[in-house]
């Protein structure tokens, strides 16, 4: 144990970083901030009440047609909370527009006192399900490290470079802290691919192509377009026995990985086939959200809007897709890009692919075709559906792949002892990077509330008296003016709308807003 610890201790620290920041991110982004957050906690609160799984209904905009494995844990974990608590719950901003259709509002939801922590209600539930989704990408990051190791051995450092990509990819971290079933397709996603590069060292043996057709039904289960992964096992099989020239191989291996896959997943195709008429219940989805679908040509500007929005968005773009980073950070995240593939030209050119063993070889085959393959998955929505369905995030089921590759492109660009250093400086950069977007970039786009509830707790004078049943006087705060001036002094009161208040108090500057319990208002009294 110890000497595990002593060789492997810096990828358990870089994952404990990630928790720290997912958390981070989750507390700050206010609640519902996050795309299609509203429904997916909504998925979950059908679960936690019915104990059954939602249906597509036509004209409901919502979940429903998603596969449950994420919203099965979510709502397992916040079930302890009190869901007929509605503090915190989903109160719609009247003024907030989708981003690149005239909105300038970044909130999408109305913010309160009541989101505040401590959380209870509604607000509890929806952080529990937040942090669910921080554990699925810390596994996530482990395991591109792991994925790493497999097929680069003899370079740690590389493998903590690719570890670092997915743990300090400010968007990944700003989705594993959402309430989003993103986290647990990427998680499922790359410990399918682990699996499936641990089965190409014994190809022959059916137990490891059982467990990967395991874990590719599994990610089936957490969103339709981990199918990709699956696609991948099968090409590899397919290439494994025709480098071993055995077609037992295949025929053995096809029926492991289909039985597993169909063992894990099946029912959910047969369910959708006995409530919409096809497995994926597609047609249905269709019709119901025609909303988002194209209806004119393709242009090439569309093209280039795709590329462009989905690499932005695949690394900082934050809310509704209506908060970006400031725009420099995009040519310096394109440049590092750019290097990493002039990394892998260097490669190929000086023929460092004759080191590799077969099973290093088909390893890096598997890698080039999971994110090739999601990426044609994800491009062909540009002829079905609009600008919504550009979003980088639809690319993290590969996220361990894409980290691995553009670790070992910049690992390659210069000799081994250069690039130690260069890894450093990239992880440490990528780390600032990650911890910046939070404060500097997301945070001030959101309109707090006019006071936290743990606030309260600091006010040097509390009271806890009541106003008729509307009006609730918290505490107050006394600053007294320069010692010369014992004639003025300001008096700070904190007051909370227990109902809808018919007045203001003080002056209409500091008004009570008419919203939900638990929201803090504060007025002031000068020259006493």
């Amino acid at each position: 144990m110890a000497q595990w610890w002593r060789s492997e201790h810096p990828i358990v620290l870089l994952v404990a970083v990630f928790v720290v920041l997912g958390v981070a991110y989750s507390v700050t982004v206010p609640l519902w901030e996050t795309p299609d957050e509203v429904a997916h906690f909504a998925y979950v609160t059908h679960l936690v009440r019915t104990r059954s799984l939602p249906l597509q209904q036509m004209g409901v905009l919502d979940e429903a047609h998603q596969p449950p494995l994420y919203y099965v844990v979510a709502a397992l974990i916040s079930s302890v909370a009190d869901f007929d608590d509605a503090t915190g719950a989903y109160q719609r901003n009247p003024g907030f527009i989708w981003a690149g259709q005239g909105g300038s509002d970044h909130n999408a939801a109305l913010h309160h006192t009541a989101d505040t922590f401590p959380y209870r209600g509604i607000a509890l539930a929806a952080h529990l399900a937040r942090w669910v989704s921080v554990l699925t990408g810390a596994v996530a990051v482990a395991f591109t490290y792991a994925i790493a190791r497999c097929i680069f051995p003899e370079t740690r450092r590389l493998a903590l470079l690719a570890a670092a990509l997915t743990a300090f990819n400010p968007q990944f971290l700003f989705v594993s802290g959402s309430v989003s079933l993103d986290g647990m397709t990427a998680m499922t996603c790359t410990l399918a691919l682990w699996q499936l590069i641990r089965t190409l060292e014994r190809p022959l043996q059916w137990q490891g192509w059982a467990l990967t057709g395991v874990w590719c039904g599994l990610a089936v289960l957490s969103k339709p377009s981990a199918f990709v992964v699956g696609l991948v096992a099968g090409m590899l099989l397919l290439l494994c026995a025709i480098c071993h020239r055995s077609w037992s191989l295949l025929w053995r291996g096809a029926l492991a990985l289909g039985i597993a896959f169909l063992l894990v997943s099946g029912w959910w195709f047969v369910r959708n086939w006995a409530l919409y008429g096809d497995p994926l219940g597609w047609q249905t989805f269709l019709t119901n959200w025609a909303v988002v679908q194209r209806n004119s040509r393709v242009k090439w500007s569309d093209v280039c809007g795709f590329f462009s929005t989905q690499f932005q968005s695949y690394w900082a773009r934050f809310g509704w897709m209506t908060v970006s980073a400031p725009r420099w950070i995009y040519p310096l995240l394109l440049a590092l890009c750019g290097l990493s593939l002039l990394g892998w030209g260097i490669w190929l050119w000086r023929r460092r692919y004759r080191s590799l063993s077969v099973t290093q070889s088909l390893g890096l085959v598997a890698l080039v075709l999971f994110p090739l393959l999601q990426e044609a998955f994800q491009f062909r929505s540009v002829f079905v559906f609009n600008a919504s369905w550009h979003q980088g995030r639809y690319l993290f089921p590969a996220v361990a792949a894409l980290s691995t590759l553009l670790a070992a492109g910049l690992w390659n660009l210069t000799p081994n002892r250069v690039a130690r250093t260069k890894s450093v400086m990239v992880g440490a950069g990528l780390l600032l990077l990650a911890i910046a977007m939070p404060i500097w970039v997301i945070r001030p786009q959101y309109a707090p509330p006019t006071l936290a509830k743990w606030q309260v707790w600091t006010l040097p004078h509390r009271s806890d008296v009541t106003f008729g049943e509307r009006i609730r006087l918290l505490g107050y705060r006394v600053e007294r003016a320069e010692a010369s001036d014992q004639r003025n002094a300001t008096i700070t009161f904190y007051w909370q709308a227990v109902q809808h208040p018919d007045q203001c108090l003080v002056d209409r500057r500091h008004c009570l807003k008419p919203a939900h319990s638990d929201i803090a208002a504060r007025g002031a009294i000068r020259r006493l």
